[in-house]
């Protein structure tokens, strides 16, 4: 992937992570170039619709998986697709940290990606989103 697409990706994030909201600057490790949809289910490599800022955390609880349950009514979901779905619709914060799934795709994706986790609270808490 070429260097400038990285920055893209980085910049429109505002260097946050797309799924939980957490700063590169409260991470211990740099966040990772996400492949929305997986190149192993046709996801383009290196097109920036098909890319997305994650956190090494919410990365790898994510992985290729495009759908998980909602713990509500275990029921599969799409997860949260951070170029077609707007954060504010299917998630809130509160001045803790914790992300509340207001959706069933928010439920889905804080469940899936372990998102409020304590270490991932008290990541978030350090800065507000």
């Amino acid at each position: 992937m070429k260097e400038a697409t990285k920055w893209i990706v980085r910049i429109r994030a505002d260097l946050r992570c797309e799924y939980c909201g957490v700063h590169q600057r409260q991470c211990r490790y740099t966040h990772h170039i996400e492949h929305v949809e997986a190149i192993a289910n046709g996801g383009s490599p290196d097109n920036p619709d098909n890319l997305a800022l994650a956190c090494h955390r919410c990365n790898l609880a994510k992985g290729a998986r495009k759908m998980a349950l909602d713990p509500l009514n275990d029921v599969p979901m799409l997860l949260f697709h951070p170029r077609l779905h707007t954060w504010e619709t299917h998630f809130r914060v509160d001045a803790s940290g914790y992300i509340e799934g207001l959706t069933p795709t928010g439920r889905a994706t804080v469940s899936a990606l372990k998102m409020n986790a304590s270490v991932r609270l008290m990541e978030r808490g350090r800065v507000s989103l």
